[in-house]
């Protein structure tokens, strides 16, 4: 029997429609069986646990040009409101201890003139610290803008678990990373009175480069010619193949390996710096200076 021209164009048609995305999801299976937390740690992995090119690893990062270029837009116009602030608050500070020393003299007409000053200069710090918060705002926003409505979704989902779990939850664009990117697939939470960050994406979006070793079940990190190993199997650190004592262990949550950011940050020789007036985090991938990182009070 001899099938008509339009039903043999039919079948072919529902053939493509049900074969092709099986043929795209097998392409796209990448998880090593047996490996609970593989993905968590490297990003998409193939299936003997190396990391896929860079392109990929920048694509999952949220690298995209139009973002980089406005965040950095909004990072320096920060930068030069905080210079200012800084500067007059090195001011108020020399005002501050004549001011004292003309009321210890007694000197009533000094400490009229000073505190004329003093309290200019107050008013400008004040205007300095709200433009530094709007700063801020604007470029939580454009953090928030390389996240898609699904992963926000995702992201508020697992926020609202941590938090029925008794976890304090740092929102994803309060973490902000001078000259380079980051993008959370989990939030970072404070336990134990730590910050802890999902280990993957602290790690790439402080420049290293990470890789999962299946046969060891282990995460090695490399920056600038330092080498750390987590060993998920027992919780064993090594830098530099020195085991080291760590005061909180890395965990599993929501399938992520979370690490703690102050570990991280000490041995890579990155500073993090704890904004307590804009509960905000600023990691800084690129200085020379002594590692200074400070976190919230609680999470020391």
């Amino acid at each position: 029997m001899k099938m008509g021209k339009g039903l043999v164009v039919f079948l072919m048609a529902l053939l493509l429609v049900f074969v092709l995305p099986m043929v795209v999801l097998a392409d796209d299976d990448t998880t090593t069986p047996g490996i609970t937390d593989e993905s968590s740690i490297s990003g998409d992995t193939g299936s003997h646990g190396k990391a896929l090119g860079k392109d990929k690893q920048k694509e999952n990062r949220g690298d995209n040009k139009d973002w980089i270029a406005a965040k950095d837009t909004l990072e320096q116009e920060k930068d030069a409101i905080e210079a200012l602030k800084n500067e007059v608050e090195s001011q108020l500070d020399v005002l501050e201890a004549q001011y004292d020393a003309a009321e210890l003299a007694n000197d009533t007409a000094s400490m009229e003139t000073l505190k004329t000053q003093i309290d200019a200069l107050k008013a400008q710090q004040t205007t300095y610290k709200v433009q530094m918060k709007e700063k801020i705002e604007q470029m939580k926003l454009v953090i928030k803008a390389q996240y898609t409505l699904e992963e926000l979704a995702q992201l508020q989902n697992t926020e609202e678990e941590f938090s029925k779990d008794g976890l304090d939850v740092i929102p994803v664009e309060n973490v902000l990373v001078r000259n380079g990117n980051i993008k959370f697939d989990t939030p970072p939470v404070i336990k134990y009175g730590r910050t802890l960050l999902p280990l993957r994406a602290i790690s790439e979006g402080m420049g290293a480069e990470v890789d999962y070793i299946a046969e060891t079940n282990s995460v090695v990190i490399v920056k600038d010619g330092v080498e750390i190993i987590f060993s998920l199997s027992d919780n064993k650190v090594l830098i530099n193949g020195v085991e080291t004592a760590v005061d909180v262990n890395g965990e599993i949550l929501n399938n992520r390996t979370m690490v703690p950011l102050r570990f991280i940050a000490e041995t890579l020789g990155i500073k993090v710096q704890y904004d307590p007036d804009n509960k905000i985090i600023e990691i800084d991938t690129d200085t020379d200076d002594e590692t200074d990182t400070e976190t919230q009070p609680d999470a020391d």
